[in-house]
């Protein structure tokens, strides 16, 4: 039996439905990439900016749609007049505990603040207030000192003279500096009401503290909406 050696017309003009096929392949994995790609970015921007109040590399307060993953109410109580002096006030009395060595111990108060960024929040928040609409939220991005390498990220609106302020990232690493400290492990920790402050609750079931959520108290001049 003898085999039937094709000419070499015959793979040129066999091949070019595979090469078709392959370069079919490659445009489609390229595609895939690309999607790929556009929605981690989307992801890890969080919720569509409407407006920059205040904005560098690493610091930034925005204006933004609520945030997915927290239960909705009603509409806020903004836009309105927080002096930044009425910020300030409420911004120095917030307190956190962190878990000790052992998981369920909590340490000693602390307070979610440094003086750098209660000085640039009190101003920020103040602008910002003036402009947020009833459906938005006020989202902030600070670090911990001036020149420093660390960060605290969270979120905050006005309900019916209350202040509430979420916090989503506290004293973490700015991985945008070239700090070569390591990240450190991650740890428990809740804000610690004062007087008059207290935890955000969910009566949807069972009734539910957020430790991460914080309802503060505030005597405001006017409400401008």
């Amino acid at each position: 039996m003898r085999a039937t050696i094709p000419s070499s017309r015959a793979f040129m003009h066999n091949d070019i439905p595979v090469i078709a096929f392959v370069q079919a392949m490659i445009q489609r994995h390229i595609l895939l990439m690309s999607l790929s790609l556009t929605v981690a970015v989307l992801a890890s921007c969080g919720s569509p900016i409407h407006l920059s109040i205040y904005r560098t590399q690493t610091e930034w307060v925005d204006l933004r749609e609520w945030p997915s993953g927290y239960p909705t109410g009603a509409k806020h109580s903004h836009p309105v007049a927080l002096e930044p002096e009425t910020i300030r006030e409420v911004l120095s009395k917030v307190n956190y505990q962190k878990s000790t060595l052992f998981a369920f111990v909590m340490g000693h108060t602390r307070p979610v603040f440094s003086d750098y960024q209660v000085t640039l929040l009190s101003s920020e928040l103040s602008r910002a207030f003036e402009q947020v609409l009833p459906q938005e939220i006020i989202s902030f991005q600070v670090r911990n000192e001036e020149n420093g390498n660390r960060h605290t990220k969270g979120f905050c609106f006005f309900l019916e003279h209350e202040f509430h302020l979420i916090i989503q990232e506290l004293d973490q690493p700015d991985f945008y500096s070239q700090a070569s400290e390591p990240r450190p492990m991650t740890s428990h920790w809740k804000f610690s009401p004062k007087k008059g402050q207290r935890l955000f609750s969910s009566h949807l079931g069972q009734k539910a503290e957020y430790p991460h959520w914080l309802i503060i108290p505030v005597r405001t001049r006017e409400n401008l909406a």
